[in-house]
């Protein structure tokens, strides 16, 4: 994709499609004005973010929905369902090559012979494997994502039929998760309304544990960080799909949630979660997942538990953290807010998601759906092979209110969990911060309405003990 800029609009040319885009340039006088104060590609939005008052916030930024929907040009709209079909049937492809490559390897003689003898190897064989393999079963799953949105295909069966196949291989509840993602979409960080990854408003014993070993060199990174990382990237997603674990805090009705009533994505009877039009649309989701489990134990009865385990479960564990990772970082920060009913508007919600650069292997199997997430969120409907394209364009019209982070994933990843522990509320506008430190603090009086980029609050530097190797070489490992 290049660019070319005139005095009147952006032009944009697809290398594959090789087709050439104009955008005009509209109203942007008051965004590049803003633009001009704050340092471009950064995580925040500068005084932006300390407005609390969502018609306050409106008029400084000079952002509407109707300006970000119109500056993407129709032909990037336009959803193919052969061109999807081909992107899944590649990323199944790569699937397929990668079991048979391991397959063959595990035939080797000098590898028979070192799986049979060796069990550090036959972890490292086979947890080799996991990590490739799960890493690739997460494109079919981005593919299955899109079926969600409607971004598969123009066609609601298809896109319904692709998107229960996919995700009912992978035991996700489609119609469930479609329905909780969307909530998701439409209340991005809404401190009451949203879903997925809502932020606590106490610590949890981990991270007491962790503000008590940060005075200890490296403690806080080897010890405290590993753990809560691995439980987030482990059991995060399926504790999420059976008891509602970082989810939502209101029910389907907007009220608050009653933890007493069933919160499975699995059940719909007296569901806290569904509304009762959903219902025949969960079951059919949980009966598509029992009869995968049935296959599971058929496979595991035929050719034993060891060989279900290690071809087909410990890579669904990693394809389970690659979903919790992107969820988690691409709206987890400590300099993005969090919005209460006064602060929120969908525009507002939508960006305060973060893009991410991935290594280009990743991107390539993964859709680019972590470099390309501020898009998905402004129009989830785009799909991945438009959404680079999309994304250029997003940047001009946003200025300071596209959020970007360049830190490499790895270290990207411990800074979130060292950093990001909990909020105090869940009214205004709210900043994750860290359990025993001083963490960003916004009057609920709309303070900014009337005051300058002067008086916004600051926050005091991190103290990071643990500046040595590991602090130094996260980012280098990727």
């Amino acid at each position: 994709m290049t660019m070319a800029e005139g005095r009147d609009t952006l032009t944009f040319r697809s290398k594959k499609a090789g087709k050439q885009i104009e955008v005009e340039k509209k109203d942007l006088t008051q965004t590049e004005n803003t633009a001009s104060k704050l340092e471009p590609l950064s995580v925040s939005a500068g005084f932006l973010d300390e407005i609390v008052n969502i018609q306050k916030w409106e008029e400084e930024s000079g952002m509407t929905k109707d300006k970000v929907m119109s500056a993407i040009p129709a032909e990037l709209k336009k959803r193919s369902w052969t061109t999807s079909m081909l992107y899944l049937l590649r990323a199944t492809f790569y699937c397929a090559m990668c079991t048979a490559l391991f397959a063959y390897l595990e035939q080797h003689g000098t590898i028979q012979t070192l799986l049979e003898k060796s069990s550090a190897f036959h972890f490292f064989f086979w947890g080799t494997h996991a990590l490739i393999q799960g890493s690739l079963l997460t494109g079919i799953w981005v593919v299955g994502h899109e079926c969600g949105h409607g971004a598969f295909s123009e066609s609601a069966t298809m896109n319904d039929t692709v998107g229960f196949v996919t995700h009912t291989l992978l035991l996700v509840p489609f119609f469930a998760w479609q329905f909780t993602h969307g909530k998701h979409h439409k209340y991005t960080n809404h401190l009451t309304m949203g879903e997925t990854h809502v932020p606590a408003t106490k610590p949890i014993f981990l991270h007491k544990f962790s503000a008590m070993v940060r005075r200890i060199p490296l403690a806080e990174d080897m010890i405290a960080v590993p753990i809560d990382v691995l439980l987030h990237l482990i059991a995060g997603w399926p504790l999420y799909l059976l008891v509602n674990l970082t989810g939502g805090r209101t029910n389907w009705k907007g009220e608050r949630l009653n933890k007493k009533k069933a919160l499975s994505h699995f059940l719909s009877a007296d569901s806290e979660i569904f509304p009762p039009v959903w219902h025949r649309r969960i079951n059919i989701s949980a009966a598509g997942v029992l009869c995968m489990i049935g296959l599971l134990v058929f496979w595991s009865d035929r050719f034993g538990v060891g060989h279900m385990l290690k071809w087909y479960f410990f890579p669904s564990l990693v394809t389970n953290g690659w979903l919790v990772l992107y969820t988690w970082l691409h709206h987890t920060h400590d300099e993005v807010p969090h919005l209460g009913e006064e602060s929120f508007n969908w525009l507002r919600g939508g960006l305060s998601t973060i893009d991410r650069p991935y290594p280009w292997i990743i991107d390539h199997i993964h859709l680019h759906i972590g470099s390309t997430h501020v898009l998905h969120h402004l129009n989830s409907k785009i799909p991945h092979y438009h959404a680079q394209a999309a994304t250029t364009i997003l940047k001009d019209i946003l200025g300071p209110l596209y959020r970007y982070d360049s830190r490499g994933i790895v270290e990207a990843t411990w800074k979130t969990s060292k950093t990001c522990h909990f909020i105090e509320g869940i009214s205004g506008l709210q900043f994750y911060r860290a359990f025993g430190k001083t963490g960003k603090k916004i009057s609920q009086q709309s303070k900014t309405e009337d005051s300058s980029e002067d008086d916004a609050p600051t926050r005091k530097p991190e103290k990071n003990i643990a500046t040595g190797f590991v602090k130094k070489h996260w980012s280098w490992i990727w």
